[in-house]
C-alpha cells in the first residue's frame, strides 16, 4: 500500500509548491509593495519595520532552498514564524 516512489513524488510536489508560494510572496513584497512600503505596513501593525525586510529575506531564501531541496526540514521549521505572523496580520480578513 505504501509505495515509496509515490511518497517521494508527493514530497517533491509539496516542496515545489510551498517554495513557489514563498518566493511569490517575497517578490510581491519587493516589486509591488516595495520593501520600504512593506516595512511601513509592518510598522502600522505595531511591529518593528525592520521585520518587513527580514520577512522578505526569509521568504525568498527559504523558498529557493525549498525548491532546491536543501535542508528542507530545517527551512520549513524556520519559516513557521513567518506563517504564524501572516496568520496574525491577516486574521481580521477572515
Amino acid at each position: 500500500m505504501n509505495d515509496t516512489r509515490n511518497a517521494a513524488v508527493a514530497a517533491l510536489v509539496l516542496r515545489l509548491s510551498l517554495g513557489t508560494m514563498f518566493i511569490a510572496h517575497a517578490l510581491l513584497k519587493y516589486f509591488v509593495f516595495t520593501l520600504p512600503g512593506t516595512a511601513q505596513f509592518f510598522a502600522s501593525l505595531g511591529l518593528p519595520g525592520v521585520l518587513g525586510y527580514a520577512t522578505f529575506a526569509a521568504e525568498f531564501v527559504g523558498g529557493v532552498m525549498l525548491i532546491a531541496g536543501v535542508k528542507t526540514r530545517i527551512v520549513s521549521l524556520a519559516l513557521v514564524p513567518v506563517l504564524l505572523g501572516a496568520t496574525w496580520a491577516h486574521a481580521g480578513n477572515g
